[in-house]
Order: C-alpha cells, then structure tokens, then sequence
C-alpha cells in the first residue's frame, strides 16, 4: 500500500526526549494554518480574551494619540515632551497592561479565571506585599515593569506581530497606515452605515493629560 512506504515497524532503538509529535505531523498542520490566517494566530497568540484586551488598549492609545485636546504637563511633560514620541507610547501600553493584571487579580475572588494572564505571577507578590494596594508608576522604563522587558514578553509583545499582520500599527506604534481601516470613521445614515474617512472635528481647547 502507498501509505506503506511512510510507515515502519517499531524500533526500539529509536527514542526521543519528547513524544509530542512522533508522526511529525505538527510542521504540516502549521504550514496550513499559517496559509489559512496569514500569520494572525501563533502558538503563543491564540487567545480571544488576549486578542480582545490588545484591541482595547490600543483603541485608548490611538484616541490619545490623535486627541489634539489631550497633552502631557507639569512633570509629565519634562519626561515625555510631546505625546508622539516612542517612548510615550510604550509606557501607556505597559501603563494599561498594569491596570488588567492588578484588575483581575483583584478580581480573583469573584471567580475571575487568570489562566493565560501573563505576568501574574509576579505581579501577585506584589500585590500582596503591598497589602493588595501596589503602586502602578507610569513609565517605558524596569522601574513600571511587572516582567523584565515586558512591551515585548508581555500581552502586547506576545501579540504584536499578528496585529502588525492585521495593519492595526506599525512596528513603532503608528496608526496612521495608508492600508489601514483604523481611520474609517462609521456615519449612521438614513439608509444605514455610511463608511466615511472623515475624521471627528475638535475643538481648539486643550485638556491636560497627566500631571
């Protein structure tokens, strides 16, 4: 038979470490996978809730970005003089990865599942040293990290490249993609949903970010 000429007795002689794909099927099936969701889905990126809470971060990130309203002061802005800047970036998006670890361990109680919760562990010691009050400082620097380099081992590192993928932002945080549907503006019309590029009007008023 054809399949005959792939499959053999058993040889006890022939061991491996691991056991997890003796048939060597797992290369295969990623193959077609990949060719199905074009890289958006990885062995570490598979996670819905994940996938939702990076979608969540970067919509408020992208609406401070283009707020013109929203400006860093006071000692906030000797760290980050304009709001453009890399680094900003990067210490919002630590900033709010912060907020949902403490969020759901606070949460734990009221049967909050914390499976897949990256840095959790870590940011449980110091939960509870702090008596489950802990400071969360704002910064792109170790001082604010939970995990060591953590905008790339945390949530959103671990699923930065899919949404690269998906034209959400750029390799730097940009949102501005010429390809991208970020600035799609949806008008409720008469006849239903208008998909307008028109971007929302502000006024010449300034509020102040953080102080």
């Amino acid at each position: 038979m054809y399949i005959e000429k792939f499959l053999t007795e058993y040889d006890d002689s022939l061991t491996g470490e691991l056991n997890v794909d003796p048939l060597g099927q797992l290369v295969i099936w990623s193959s077609w996978g990949q060719d199905i969701f074009h890289s958006r889905i990885t062995s570490i990126a598979n996670d819905v809730r994940q996938y939702t809470l990076n979608l969540l971060h970067h919509s408020v990130l992208r609406q401070i970005l283009v707020d013109e309203k929203l400006q860093t002061s006071g000692v906030m802005k000797g760290l980050y003089p304009k709001k453009q800047l890399h680094e900003f970036r990067v210490a919002c998006l630590i900033h709010l990865e912060n907020i949902y670890i403490y969020s759901m361990l606070a949460a734990e109680k009221r049967g909050v599942t914390l499976t897949g919760v990256q840095c959790i562990n870590k940011a449980r010691s110091k939960w509870n040293a702090a008596n489950k009050n802990p400071q969360i400082l704002f910064g792109h620097e170790k001082s604010s990290e939970l995990l060591t380099n953590q905008i790339a081992l945390g949530t959103n590192g671990r699923y930065k490249s899919p949404m690269m993928k998906m034209h959400f932002f750029s390799t730097d945080y940009r949102y501005d993609l010429p390809e991208s549907m970020n600035s799609m503006v949806l008008v409720p019309t008469a006849t239903g949903i208008d998909h307008s590029d028109k971007t929302a009007e502000t006024e010449n008023e300034e509020i102040v970010l953080m102080k």
